[in-house]
């Protein structure tokens, strides 16, 4: 297939290991170390229960799902991802063989840790994505030594592979954006670049117009009364 083997959903770094499935059946017996997540609990059948009856009937959604997969698993080496009261997941060996035969238990995804015998493919670079940066820039006067100073955060989208090339590819922006100007009252000023307050990940490599989301902070505040959620009673 052009471009390599195909990306298969639901073990979705096989390709890191150069395989399709049909190459990972041919492997045969070859000892495959892998975590297999669960499949979800449809969350919308819950929203009636209470908090804690939620809770229970997660688990012991979960807790079925790892009984079935341990009465299939054909060896002893298998333990969960989480706790045994509240697994996640299913961590274990399988024969190479048999790893395709997991699509049809409640498996989400399953995660390759190692194929023994085999190493994997070095990894490409990564892709380049969007970078939201925030950055403070002081507002300097000439000869103003005290007082109200004033400052700017200032959020910049650059494109880059990771948060450090990010911050790299805006210094020379940030040092263009401070040079010294003239006020109307014949002072000089200047934007001077202060500090880096945050690089965000967008995890997007396009922007869509319709509405991207390029920055998010998450702060804690004092929980007041019109901002409770109150659940509304059934009649």
């Amino acid at each position: 297939m052009k471009g390599g083997p195909r990306v298969i959903s639901y073990a979705p770094n096989l390709a890191d290991w150069g395989l399709s499935i049909t190459g990972l059946r041919q492997l045969g017996d070859r000892p495959v170390h892998l975590c297999a997540y669960f499949r979800q609990h449809r969350e919308s059948a819950l929203f009636g229960l209470s908090p804690a009856a939620r809770r229970d009937a997660i688990w012991r959604a979960q807790s079925r799902k790892y009984r079935v997969l341990a009465a299939w698993w054909p060896n002893s080496e298998y333990g969960p991802i989480g706790s045994l009261k509240e697994p996640e997941g299913f961590r274990g060996m399988l024969p190479a063989r048999l790893v395709p035969r997991l699509r049809s238990l409640p498996v989400l995804y399953v995660w390759i840790d190692r194929i023994e015998g085999k190493r994997a493919l070095r990894p490409k670079q990564p892709r380049p994505e969007f970078f939201a940066v925030q950055a403070r820039f002081a507002v300097q006067v000439e000869g103003m030594t005290k007082g109200r100073q004033l400052y700017e955060d200032r959020i910049v989208l650059v494109r880059a592979r990771s948060k450090e090339e990010a911050v790299g590819r805006l210094r020379k922006p940030f040092d263009a954006y401070g040079r010294p100007h003239l006020n109307r009252n014949g002072f000089m000023v200047r934007w001077a670049f202060e500090k880096i307050l945050e690089v965000y990940d967008t995890c997007e490599d396009h922007v869509d117009p319709a509405g991207t989301e390029v920055f998010s902070q998450l702060k804690w505040r004092r929980l007041r009364p019109q901002f409770v959620w109150r659940k509304a009673r059934s009649t």
